[in-house]
Protein backbone atom coordinates (compact mmCIF):
# COMPACT_ATOMS: atom_id res chain seq x y z
CA UNK A 1 0.00 0.00 0.00
CA UNK A 2 1.47 3.34 -0.58
CA UNK A 3 0.07 6.65 0.57
CA UNK A 4 1.08 9.61 -1.88
CA UNK A 5 0.71 13.08 -0.04
CA UNK A 6 0.84 16.56 -0.70
CA UNK A 7 4.13 18.18 0.37
CA UNK A 8 3.98 20.57 3.36
CA UNK A 9 6.67 22.46 3.48
CA UNK A 10 6.39 24.97 6.17
CA UNK A 11 7.03 21.72 9.04
CA UNK A 12 4.29 21.80 11.69
CA UNK A 13 2.48 23.98 13.57
CA UNK A 14 4.71 23.28 16.80
CA UNK A 15 7.58 24.34 14.89
CA UNK A 16 6.00 27.46 14.02
CA UNK A 17 4.79 28.64 17.78
CA UNK A 18 7.89 27.28 19.15
CA UNK A 19 10.43 28.68 16.94
CA UNK A 20 9.33 31.85 14.61
CA UNK A 21 5.82 33.40 17.06
CA UNK A 22 6.56 36.97 15.18
CA UNK A 23 5.24 35.19 12.24
CA UNK A 24 1.96 34.28 14.20
CA UNK A 25 0.01 37.49 13.60
CA UNK A 26 -3.97 37.75 14.74
CA UNK A 27 -4.63 37.54 11.27
CA UNK A 28 -2.50 34.46 10.37
CA UNK A 29 -3.31 32.82 13.46
CA UNK A 30 -7.42 33.26 12.86
CA UNK A 31 -6.89 31.99 9.21
CA UNK A 32 -4.68 28.88 10.16
CA UNK A 33 -7.96 27.75 12.78
CA UNK A 34 -10.41 28.57 10.68
CA UNK A 35 -8.44 25.77 7.88
CA UNK A 36 -8.75 23.90 11.02
CA UNK A 37 -12.13 24.88 12.35
CA UNK A 38 -13.39 23.81 9.02
CA UNK A 39 -11.48 20.62 8.53
CA UNK A 40 -13.16 19.48 11.58
CA UNK A 41 -16.79 20.38 11.23
CA UNK A 42 -16.35 18.46 7.97
CA UNK A 43 -14.95 15.30 9.41
CA UNK A 44 -17.24 15.35 12.34
CA UNK A 45 -20.32 16.00 9.36
CA UNK A 46 -19.18 12.78 8.11
CA UNK A 47 -18.76 10.72 11.46
CA UNK A 48 -15.13 10.90 11.88
CA UNK A 49 -13.54 12.22 14.86
CA UNK A 50 -9.81 12.68 15.38
CA UNK A 51 -9.29 12.06 18.69
CA UNK A 52 -5.17 13.62 18.53
CA UNK A 53 -5.58 17.52 17.50
CA UNK A 54 -2.39 18.99 18.50
CA UNK A 55 -0.20 21.41 17.30
CA UNK A 56 2.47 18.65 15.98
CA UNK A 57 -0.37 17.55 13.87
CA UNK A 58 -1.09 20.53 11.68
CA UNK A 59 1.35 20.79 8.52
CA UNK A 60 1.79 23.74 6.93
CA UNK A 61 2.22 24.33 3.44
CA UNK A 62 4.77 27.85 3.68
CA UNK A 63 7.60 28.23 5.03
CA UNK A 64 7.69 31.00 8.19
CA UNK A 65 9.60 33.26 5.72
CA UNK A 66 6.64 32.98 3.10
CA UNK A 67 3.82 33.25 5.93
CA UNK A 68 5.84 36.42 7.64
CA UNK A 69 5.07 38.74 4.23
CA UNK A 70 1.49 37.63 4.13
CA UNK A 71 -0.24 40.99 4.11
CA UNK A 72 -3.34 39.65 4.21
CA UNK A 73 -3.99 36.02 5.44
CA UNK A 74 -7.84 35.71 4.83
CA UNK A 75 -7.29 36.68 1.01
CA UNK A 76 -4.46 34.14 0.61
CA UNK A 77 -5.72 31.74 -2.82
CA UNK A 78 -5.09 28.49 -0.82
CA UNK A 79 -4.73 26.30 2.26
CA UNK A 80 -1.88 27.30 4.79
CA UNK A 81 -2.69 24.65 6.98
CA UNK A 82 -3.43 20.81 6.65
CA UNK A 83 -4.57 18.83 9.63
CA UNK A 84 -3.22 15.45 9.48
CA UNK A 85 -2.12 11.92 11.15
CA UNK A 86 -5.59 10.02 11.56
CA UNK A 87 -4.28 7.13 13.27
CA UNK A 88 -6.29 7.49 16.24
CA UNK A 89 -9.13 9.13 14.41
CA UNK A 90 -12.44 6.30 13.89
CA UNK A 91 -16.16 6.49 12.50
CA UNK A 92 -19.30 7.05 15.49
CA UNK A 93 -22.61 6.32 15.27
CA UNK A 94 -24.29 9.65 15.94
CA UNK A 95 -27.15 8.14 17.65
CA UNK A 96 -24.40 6.80 20.48
CA UNK A 97 -21.63 8.23 19.87
CA UNK A 98 -19.97 7.50 23.29
CA UNK A 99 -16.44 6.20 23.28
CA UNK A 100 -14.19 4.77 26.09
CA UNK A 101 -11.32 4.10 24.48
CA UNK A 102 -7.79 6.78 26.31
CA UNK A 103 -6.08 8.06 23.73
CA UNK A 104 -4.19 10.89 22.20
CA UNK A 105 -2.11 13.31 24.03
CA UNK A 106 -2.48 14.09 28.00
CA UNK A 107 -1.82 17.97 27.59
CA UNK A 108 -4.79 18.24 24.97
CA UNK A 109 -6.78 15.55 26.38
CA UNK A 110 -10.69 16.69 27.79
CA UNK A 111 -11.62 16.38 31.21
CA UNK A 112 -14.16 13.80 30.72
CA UNK A 113 -10.97 11.80 29.17
CA UNK A 114 -8.68 12.66 32.31
CA UNK A 115 -11.61 11.04 34.14
CA UNK A 116 -11.84 7.70 32.43
CA UNK A 117 -15.59 8.59 32.10
CA UNK A 118 -17.25 7.89 28.24
CA UNK A 119 -16.73 10.80 25.90
CA UNK A 120 -18.34 11.86 22.87
CA UNK A 121 -15.18 12.93 20.34
CA UNK A 122 -16.49 15.05 18.91
CA UNK A 123 -16.84 17.37 22.38
CA UNK A 124 -13.35 16.18 22.86
CA UNK A 125 -12.25 17.19 19.89
CA UNK A 126 -13.34 20.61 20.56
CA UNK A 127 -11.62 21.08 24.15
CA UNK A 128 -8.15 20.08 22.00
CA UNK A 129 -8.86 22.44 18.97
CA UNK A 130 -9.61 25.00 22.18
CA UNK A 131 -6.18 24.23 24.00
CA UNK A 132 -4.29 24.44 20.06
CA UNK A 133 -6.11 28.05 20.09
CA UNK A 134 -4.71 28.73 23.18
CA UNK A 135 -1.17 27.99 22.48
CA UNK A 136 -1.12 30.42 19.09
CA UNK A 137 -2.23 33.16 21.53
CA UNK A 138 -0.24 32.48 24.52
CA UNK A 139 2.73 31.09 23.17
CA UNK A 140 2.24 27.98 26.06
CA UNK A 141 -0.28 25.28 26.27
CA UNK A 142 -3.39 26.19 29.01
CA UNK A 143 -2.45 23.32 31.71
CA UNK A 144 1.30 23.29 31.47
CA UNK A 145 2.15 23.17 35.36
CA UNK A 146 5.19 25.02 34.83
CA UNK A 147 3.48 27.96 33.84
CA UNK A 148 2.20 27.58 37.47
CA UNK A 149 4.84 27.67 39.48
CA UNK A 150 4.75 23.26 39.17
CA UNK A 151 1.37 23.74 41.44
CA UNK A 152 -0.43 20.59 40.42
CA UNK A 153 -0.15 18.24 38.08
CA UNK A 154 -1.56 18.63 34.57
CA UNK A 155 -3.77 16.25 34.39
CA UNK A 156 -4.90 17.34 38.11
CA UNK A 157 -5.89 20.93 36.49
CA UNK A 158 -7.26 19.95 33.07
CA UNK A 159 -9.59 17.51 35.72
CA UNK A 160 -10.61 20.87 37.93
CA UNK A 161 -10.27 23.16 34.13
CA UNK A 162 -7.95 25.04 35.86
CA UNK A 163 -6.75 27.77 33.33
CA UNK A 164 -6.30 31.51 32.86
CA UNK A 165 -5.23 33.90 30.53
CA UNK A 166 -1.39 34.99 31.01
CA UNK A 167 0.18 37.44 28.25
CA UNK A 168 -3.44 39.39 26.97
CA UNK A 169 -5.23 39.54 30.33
CA UNK A 170 -5.76 43.37 30.89
CA UNK A 171 -4.16 44.42 27.78
CA UNK A 172 -6.58 42.69 25.33
CA UNK A 173 -6.07 43.75 21.92
CA UNK A 174 -9.24 44.29 19.78
CA UNK A 175 -7.49 41.68 17.17
CA UNK A 176 -7.88 38.88 19.82
CA UNK A 177 -11.16 39.34 21.22
CA UNK A 178 -12.46 36.53 18.75
CA UNK A 179 -9.70 33.75 19.33
CA UNK A 180 -10.00 34.42 22.87
CA UNK A 181 -14.35 33.99 22.94
CA UNK A 182 -13.56 30.92 21.19
CA UNK A 183 -11.26 29.49 23.69
CA UNK A 184 -13.68 30.30 26.59
CA UNK A 185 -16.09 28.48 24.81
CA UNK A 186 -14.07 25.38 24.39
CA UNK A 187 -12.00 25.31 27.28
CA UNK A 188 -15.45 24.47 29.28
CA UNK A 189 -16.39 21.04 30.94
CA UNK A 190 -18.49 18.79 28.20
CA UNK A 191 -22.11 20.25 29.45
CA UNK A 192 -20.96 24.05 28.64
CA UNK A 193 -19.06 23.60 26.09
CA UNK A 194 -19.54 24.88 22.54
CA UNK A 195 -20.16 23.10 19.10
CA UNK A 196 -18.35 23.09 15.93
CA UNK A 197 -21.21 24.65 14.67
CA UNK A 198 -20.99 27.43 16.49
CA UNK A 199 -17.33 27.70 16.42
CA UNK A 200 -18.19 27.45 12.37
CA UNK A 201 -20.66 30.21 12.82
CA UNK A 202 -18.76 32.69 14.51
CA UNK A 203 -17.00 36.19 12.84
CA UNK A 204 -13.64 34.73 14.01
CA UNK A 205 -14.12 31.50 11.28
CA UNK A 206 -16.48 33.16 8.86
CA UNK A 207 -14.39 36.46 8.20
CA UNK A 208 -11.10 34.56 8.36
CA UNK A 209 -10.83 32.84 4.94
CA UNK A 210 -12.56 35.48 2.15
CA UNK A 211 -11.58 33.57 -0.51
CA UNK A 212 -13.02 30.15 -2.12
CA UNK A 213 -10.41 27.16 -1.40
CA UNK A 214 -12.05 24.21 -2.80
CA UNK A 215 -13.74 23.93 -5.77
CA UNK A 216 -15.87 21.10 -7.69
CA UNK A 217 -13.88 19.37 -10.58
CA UNK A 218 -14.07 21.31 -13.98
CA UNK A 219 -14.26 24.85 -12.56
Amino acid sequence: MLLVLPYCRGGDLFDLASRHRDVLTPRLVKRIFAELASAVHYIHANNIVHRDIKLENVLLTLPPSTLAVIGAPERFPSAIATLSDFGLSREIDPAHPLLSTRCGSEDYAAPEIIMGQPYDGRATDVWALGVLLYALVEGRLPFDSRAANGRNRVKHRIARVDWAWAKITGVLSNDWADPKLIVEGCLRRKESRVTMDHICASDAVRDSIAVPLFQSAGR
